[in-house]
């Protein structure tokens, strides 16, 4: 019975997550292209990631891990869970795109599954651990 309901949830965080990925992704896209002539790839990536936190924290808690409470220390736990992601997957972008020459929104889709498990691992174990 444990194994099927960590099987669920495992679902609903693909799915979930999925969906927030591909908006995020959408995100990054559309400031990049809107912003590109202004501001440095990381600036944009910081700026969509900083979007992308609110909606992940809302959708996971809601339609994921099924928390019903609303509680600070829980977002402020996800802002730590996602710096730690940001700092990894900027780390990431720079090597991509300075040192293996990807353009940037490759570089940003080769990223994103890491930083999915990462946050799969962070919700659950830390975030909205039962």
């Amino acid at each position: 019975m444990k194994l099927i309901k960590s099987m669920k949830k495992i679902n609903n965080f693909l799915f979930i997550g999925g969906i927030n990925t591909v908006l995020s992704y959408f995100i990054f896209v559309t400031l990049f292209f809107l912003l590109e002539e202004f501001a440095h790839y990381l600036i944009i990536y910081f700026m969509a990631y900083f979007i992308c936190i609110f909606i992940s924290y809302y959708s996971m808690k809601t339609f994921v891990f099924k928390s019903a409470r609303y509680s600070w220390t829980d977002f402020f736990k996800t802002k730590l869970l996602y710096i730690v992601s940001l700092a990894f997957n900027s780390i990431s972008l720079i090597f991509l795109v300075e040192c293996l020459q990807f353009y940037p929104i490759l570089a940003q889709g080769i990223v994103i599954p890491i930083s999915a498990a990462s946050s799969y691992i962070g919700f659950n174990y830390f975030i909205f651990k039962k």
